[in-house]
Formats: structure tokens, C-alpha cells, sequence
């Protein structure tokens, strides 16, 4: 019994030796127009990520990189926003990054859902006039 220990020791060992940092991106648009999302991995690869509607379109991405390659610099574009973003060890596991009309969000980490902006809420009805007593 005591070599099958060994062996699952040795195997959890190396598997936490080759682990990898994983980082999920969400990109946001928020600006009146659409956008092509284009990301450039450190490796030199890249990659057509996709379409950004207008007005809320959102597309998210997964990222891996081998610790060994750490810290990691990913550049995007989306039509003529663009950024980088820098992965280390204590980077957080999921970033959102928001393209507003006057320029991108730096990567911030996400933590919850995304709901509408504020200024896309719907606006409540007017309220009703103030009820003048009668003569």
C-alpha cells in the first residue's frame, strides 16, 4: 500500500509543478460602434477573437500560459481602441476591460455578473401632476 502512495505523491507532485495560469478576458463595448476584436498572444500568434456589437456587445476569451512564461503580455485591438494587458502569478482569474467612446477601461478584475449600464436603464415614467385642489 505504501508504493501506491508514493506513486499518487509523485503524480500530485508533478502536477502541481506544471501548472498553468489560466486568465479569462471579457472585453465590453459601449460605444455606437462595432468592433473586431483582435488579440496577440506573447507566443507571437494571432488571433481574430470576433465581432462587438455595438451598445453592449460582449465576447470573452480564455488564456493559458505556462508558469514558466510568466509575467505574460497579451495586446488586443478592437477597431482603433486598443490595449495590453499583463499576466502574472497574482493576477486575477477573470479581467473585464470596458471600450467606452473616450477610451478603454484598464483590465480590472470581475467578480459577479455584468448587468446593463447605468445610462441604458430604463427611465421611469414622469410622475403625474400634482393634484391642485378644485375652486
Amino acid at each position: 500500500m505504501n508504493t501506491w502512495k508514493a506513486i499518487l505523491l509523485v503524480v500530485v507532485g508533478a502536477m502541481l509543478a506544471g501548472c498553468d495560469k489560466e486568465v479569462e478576458i471579457t472585453w465590453v463595448n459601449h460605444t455606437f460602434i462595432e468592433r473586431q476584436l483582435v488579440v496577440h498572444e506573447p507566443d507571437g500568434d494571432r488571433e481574430e477573437i470576433g465581432r462587438l456589437e455595438r451598445n453592449g456587445g460582449v465576447r470573452t476569451e480564455e488564456f493559458e500560459f505556462d508558469d514558466d512564461d510568466l509575467p505574460a503580455r497579451v495586446r488586443w485591438r478592437a477597431g482603433d481602441q486598443r490595449g495590453e494587458i499583463l499576466v502574472a502569478e497574482a493576477s486575477p482569474e477573470r479581467l473585464y476591460i470596458e471600450l467606452l467612446p473616450g477610451g478603454p477601461t484598464p483590465p480590472r478584475p470581475w467578480h459577479g455578473k455584468f448587468g446593463r449600464p447605468p445610462w441604458h436603464r430604463p427611465v421611469p415614467p414622469p410622475l403625474p401632476p400634482y393634484p391642485y385642489p378644485r375652486p
